[in-house]
């Protein structure tokens, strides 16, 4: 009689190279270069796409129910601050500037944000960035709508948070967050990765994060500080997708240096002027 064996579980390297790479094909009914123009028109150089490793091998089930678990929370700070009329527990009212100003340059641009990874995503052949882009596609999404639903408690009760897109194409200093964001959503896949990856998430998001959640924290408004500890959760990961895009282009081929170091410089130097 023939005994039921066990099956092994999988373990976290080997269940993320089942969800990720397993579910990859080659095309038939078309050339690859076909299915993925944006491939190649860079110059960078790609030899094998296996290469890639995403040090959080993060899975679709786990991402999920990650997430969830960080909305749950959120949304429960979000209706209590609204219920207890947390908006009149602000220390200074020109406070409520400063809130204004993040819903109209930054909230706008997670969206942008929210597009440019996912034709990041389609553009690229390797399925490993392509599953990385797809889950900071959704976290950008979410972040904007997080940031959105948690101030729009202040759009009843106050003027001037009411249209923020409109004000993100007509009012004039934010015309450099916003050109930031278009021309990087112009360029090819590879240079997204750098600009928006490395120059932004890397470099600037802490920088702005950190100290708008302390000024948050220390007038009161603690809604706004749980949008951002739960965004800033998700900044690690994306921080480290940058880095790992950079490293993975200088890996593949020599001749994709000088092409790195010239979008490095550019976006650094756009980035410093955000």
């Amino acid at each position: 009689m023939d005994m039921n064996v066990k099956k092994k579980k999988l373990g976290l390297k080997e269940k993320y190279a089942h969800m990720t790479r397993g579910l990859d094909w080659e095309t038939s009914y078309q050339p690859m270069d076909k299915v993925f123009p944006q491939a190649k028109f860079e110059g960078i150089k790609i030899h094998d796409w296996d290469k890639w490793e995403d040090p959080f091998r993060l899975t679709m089930d786990a991402y999920w129910k990650y997430q969830a678990e960080k909305e749950r929370k959120l949304y429960a700070v979000l209706d209590a601050f609204a219920q207890n009329n947390g908006h009149l527990g602000i220390t200074d009212a020109r406070y409520l500037n400063a809130v204004k100003l993040f819903l109209t340059g930054i909230s706008p641009l997670e969206y942008v944000a929210h597009r440019g990874f996912a034709a990041a995503g389609r553009n690229f052949p390797g399925v490993g960035p392509r599953v990385a882009c797809l889950m900071q596609s959704v976290d950008e999404i979410r972040h904007a709508q997080t940031q959105i639903h948690a101030i729009s408690n202040y759009n009843k009760h106050y003027d001037g948070f009411h249209d923020f897109k409109h004000m993100l194409e007509r009012v004039w200093y934010l015309s450099v967050p916003k050109s930031f964001f278009d021309d990087a959503f112009s360029a090819g896949p590879f240079e997204w990765m750098i600009a928006i990856g490395f120059s932004f998430e890397y470099v600037l998001t802490n920088l702005l994060f950190v100290p708008f959640m302390s000024g948050a924290a220390y007038n009161g408004d603690m809604a706004t500080v749980t949008f951002g500890f739960s965004a800033q959760s998700d900044e690690a990961r994306h921080m480290t997708l940058g880095l790992e895009c950079i490293k993975f282009m200088l890996e593949q081929d020599p001749d994709n240096l000088p092409i790195v170091q010239k979008w490095i410089d550019k976006w650094a130097w756009r980035g410093i002027r955000v």
